[in-house]
């Protein structure tokens, strides 16, 4: 991302720019930022083709290949969250080193293979860009520059409520924050705003949920599982998602139990130290084999809804109800 904020500052941008990655409110901003680098607002009226799910054609990206070596205008081909397949990646992987120096290739997409060849002539010739999720401290700048042009003020505490409550997906976050600006009067966000105004994320409720387990509390645990209901999030995914969470959990546990630090965990397990802190907090009212029970159990659930042995639905309902039982 560094590379690619040089390149739009210096004007000198690459001819093939892929985008991927978690943070597509960030990624999203610079690829506009980037086509407002190259072309202005009535240029991108007539040079600026955008292909999608809907409208793509590989024969209008050959064509404009070809005829802009003619012509003097900038061309901008953005492909906009297309599933690219082998043959397309192929395609465009050939094309990529015959580009003129007036057309420029942007695309946002999947992760790609690093084997493959779209990946290596992507890294040879232009600028290959994963944005994920934003570390605490990085999403604690954006926060506070964002609230700066509304002229409120936040605590750093109150953040770390923000952040827990609606998730680390920048995009949720914004338009939270937008929410909080436009109906807290007075200068101060404060912790109970929150609670007042923002919704909370999916992911906070399946932590609350993962809590409930270990305290026992089945009524709290239902009503969180009524809210992901609510928030149109299928059983099958539930279930997932609590699996998910009690493998990190297991992992983070058992390498703390090893003498591990939190900082050596997070570097081990690949995330931040502020994410490997929660789930430490989350598991203290578990033991070890605890949570490998509940993990076992989920994933079992799982495979029998696979099997047709349970409907998603009821699987969901008996794990939850078995997971508050101590």
């Amino acid at each position: 991302m560094k590379r690619l904020v040089e390149q739009i500052k210096s004007e000198k941008i690459s001819n093939i720019l892929y985008f991927c990655g978690e943070e597509v409110y960030l990624i999203n901003r610079y690829i506009k930022y980037t086509i407002d680098k190259l072309l202005n607002p009535e240029e991108q009226l007539y040079n600026l083709y955008v292909m999608d799910k809907d409208g793509f054609d590989l024969s209008i990206f050959d064509d404009i290949c070809e005829t802009a070596s003619f012509m003097e205008e900038t061309k901008v081909i953005y492909f906009n969250d297309i599933k690219l397949t082998s043959q397309v990646e192929v395609a465009i992987a050939e094309k990529i080193p015959n580009l003129s120096n007036n057309v420029y290739v942007i695309i946002k997409g999947a992760p790609l293979d690093k084997r493959k060849k779209l990946f290596k002539k992507v890294e040879e010739l232009g600028l290959y860009i994963e944005i994920n999720h934003q570390s605490y401290v990085e999403l604690k700048k954006r926060i506070a520059k964002h609230l700066k042009k509304s002229d409120k003020v936040i605590r750093e505490k109150t953040i770390r409520v923000l952040i827990d409550y609606v998730g680390e997906d920048l995009s949720q976050i914004i338009n939270e924050l937008d929410k909080l600006i436009s109906f807290v009067s007075g200068k101060e966000i404060k912790e109970k705003h929150i609670y007042e105004i923002c919704s909370r994320s999916i992911d906070r409720n399946v932590y609350e949920l993962i809590n409930s387990f270990g305290q026992g509390d089945l009524h709290y645990a239902l009503k969180l599982y009524d809210d992901l209901l609510f928030q149109k999030v299928e059983p099958s995914y539930i279930l997932y998602l609590i699996s998910s969470q009690f493998e990190l959990m297991y992992e983070v546990k058992l390498l703390l139990s090893h003498g591990n630090i939190i900082n050596e965990v997070a570097k081990k397990l690949g995330l931040h130290q502020y994410r490997v802190k929660k789930i430490y907090e989350q598991g203290i009212n578990m033991s070890l084999e605890r949570v490998s029970q509940l993990l076992n159990e989920s994933l079992k659930v799982t495979s029998l809804i696979r099997l047709g042995v349970y409907s998603a639905k009821f699987g969901a309902d008996l794990f939850i109800v078995k997971s508050t039982q101590k």
